[in-house]
């Protein structure tokens, strides 16, 4: 069942689309104080890892986005030291080189990441062993097919 005053309904018809679940507005303040050493040190191989994977493949970059890790990564740990996930899972859907989904496990969560292209799940295997995190990826799509 589902706590609150959602009244009788479940989690499968939530998921189902057949209740409709109104979105909060929540203010978090992402400080810009310096990244904790290991996490400076792991963005400066990622952001070397992205830049190498845009020069050697320029042909599949049209669909890679990389993002500003280092605010990122902030914005994770604002929403921890706010206490305002509703658990310890994310998904990354689209984990590109996987940086962000390390940055997750980084801060405790059970991270997976869900990339299309298999290449990019071996490289994001790799940047995270190398930092030995624990994270998962699996080569797949969230795109349902026909979608």
């Amino acid at each position: 069942m589902f706590d609150g005053d959602g009244a009788g309904l479940d989690l499968t018809s939530i998921l189902a689309g057949s209740h409709d679940v109104p979105l909060v507005d929540v203010e978090i303040s992402i400080a810009s104080t310096d990244l904790p050493a290991d996490v400076a040190s792991f963005l400066r191989e990622a952001d070397s890892r992205v830049s190498r994977f845009v020069q050697d493949h320029p042909a599949r970059v049209a669909g890679f986005v990389p993002s500003n890790f280092a605010t990122v990564y902030r914005g994770l740990r604002a929403i921890t030291d706010a206490n305002l996930a509703c658990g310890s899972s994310l998904c990354e859907w689209g984990s590109g080189l996987g940086v962000v989904s390390s940055l997750a496990a980084m801060l405790q969560f059970d991270v997976c990441g869900i990339e299309i292209d298999e290449g990019l799940v071996a490289e994001s295997r790799s940047l995270a062993d190398d930092f030995a995190l624990p994270v998962e990826f699996v080569h797949g799509s969230f795109i349902p097919s026909g979608g």
